[in-house]
């Protein structure tokens, strides 16, 4: 296995973010360093298969859907460079129509355009790969590829109810039908100038999105939908990600959005986490692929951050003690493997990472007490009493000789309401200026602050000195 080049493919954002979990999140999340714990994924990457489906196993089997996964994962924390983003569109774009494991699929003519060898021509896997390469910003020359596959996708819609299953032959699904639908959305852009396979598109979009409100079902004040398999037996995941694909359409109304919301925190009171269940089980598929999905329930915040729940909600707060209180070098999925899984292990970091971002913007912007930021308020009071001092240094001549008539001036030509109006609006943004400098610190931490007085400095010799 090709050993994994950090200095390639660690990208400035990526260490830009390293420092940034380093201090607010890792050591008392993960008690090691975030480099530490996000390098094994690293390194298991294979520039010809992409990542396995196990951590740190040689012989373990190369998906395209794993590998489409993860790419999402690394892109949403801004772990990737060009470069290396580049190696996993190669890789995605390989394994097609080829495959280092075992077991392989040929596909039949009229499944070319989708993937892959291993599993089959079948919705799910091309679904996860067009979302990866659009959403990750993919425009290179495979293009045409992406838009054959988005329109094959459009043909495998099930006739009678507007759903899709894990290819033409299988049962539409409430997961599946979610996935195509948003993979369709965000590949419209690639048909703008052929308006009539444009309209099919929205079309097809337009009854798959039927197909999963008619799912829906209600409850007292709680709405949620069901496991297929089981009529009318409320699922947390299938519920979560009809959310989220009504949301991304802008189709979710706010009162389905709450009894959602409450269907979800009535299913997690009294546990740590929502239960690890298979959401389906397809055997009789085309290509023979005898296919399981269990969900992963303690990455559910990455869509109820989406829909506006507060990062320190019960809804987001449990699934991440979960992690933080289950993180072996990766996390496992219960009753399915007993190894550490690779898309698992992105999707709990994606999910750490995310929560992250959301829990510091939201104590800091709301001046809540917390021990983990004393350190940063100390450094931005001292940085906002340095930007005041340069601010009154440089200034201090202009303000001596003009202040005076300017307030008098400025009394005389607009009448004391308006000089009110101007001097509280004065004082309100020195007011503001400390939340300000908060967001912008937290946002730009690795700015040395040595740096950042020069910079400001030099920005006020400009300003003033303009002329």
């Amino acid at each position: 296995m090709e050993e994994f080049d950090t200095n390639i493919s660690y990208s400035i954002d990526m260490n830009e973010m390293l420092k940034l979990h380093n201090f607010y999140l890792s050591k008392k999340f993960f008690n090691k360093e975030f480099k530490e714990v996000i390098l094994p994924l690293m390194e298991c990457f294979n520039e010809s298969y992409g990542f396995p489906l196990h951590i740190k196993d040689s012989d373990a089997d190369y998906y395209s859907s794993v590998t489409s996964t993860i790419l999402m994962a690394l892109y949403h924390m801004n772990l990737i460079n060009y470069e290396f983003k580049n190696k996993i569109y190669k890789t995605i774009f390989q394994m097609k129509d080829f495959g280092p494991n075992r077991v392989k699929k040929s596909k039949n003519s009229e499944d070319i355009a989708a993937w892959d060898v291993s599993e089959g021509a079948n919705c799910w896997t091309t679904s996860l790969v067009i979302e990866s390469l659009l959403e990750s910003g993919y425009s290179g020359e495979h293009i045409e590829e992406i838009k054959n596959a988005i329109l094959w996708l459009k043909d495998q819609q099930k006739k009678e109810d507007g759903g899709w299953g894990f290819d033409c032959l299988c049962t539409s699904r409430i997961f599946f039908t979610a996935r195509v639908v948003y993979a369709l959305h965000i590949g419209l852009n690639l048909f703008k100038q052929n308006i009539s396979e444009r309209k099919d598109i929205e079309r097809s979009i337009e009854l798959g999105t039927s197909y999963i409100k008619d799912k829906m079902e209600l409850g007292e004040n709680v709405v949620y939908w069901p496991l297929e398999e089981e009529a009318h037996t409320p699922d947390p995941t299938n519920t979560v990600i009809s959310l989220w694909i009504l949301n991304k359409l802008n189709q979710l109304d706010d009162e389905i959005k709450l009894k959602g919301l409450n269907y979800l925190r009535k299913e997690l009171s009294n546990k740590e986490i929502w239960d690890f269940r298979s959401i389906l089980h397809e055997n009789d598929t085309k290509y023979g692929q005898h296919k399981v999905i269990v969900s992963f329930t303690p990455s559910i915040p990455l869509v109820l951050l989406e829909l506006g729940v507060k990062p320190l909600d019960e809804l987001c707060v449990k699934p991440i003690y979960w992690l933080k209180k289950n993180f072996e070098d990766g996390w496992k999925l219960p009753n399915y493997r007993e190894k550490n899984l690779s898309f698992i292990y992105a999707m709990g970091l994606w999910t750490v990472t995310r929560w992250q971002r959301e829990v510091v913007d939201s104590v800091i912007l709301t001046d809540l007490e917390n021990s983990i930021f004393l350190g940063l308020r100390k450094r931005i009071k001292l940085l906002l009493t340095m930007i005041l001092l340069i601010l009154f240094w440089n200034t201090k001549d202009y303000l001596s000789s003009n202040i005076i008539f300017l307030v008098h001036d400025y009394y005389i030509k607009q009448g004391i309401i308006n000089l009110s109006a101007a001097l509280i609006t004065i004082i309100g943004g020195i007011f503001a200026l400390p939340k300000i400098l908060i967001y912008l610190d937290q946002r730009f931490f690795n700015a040395n602050l040595k740096s950042k007085i020069k910079d400001i400095q030099n920005f006020w010799n400009r300003i003033l000195y303009m002329r």
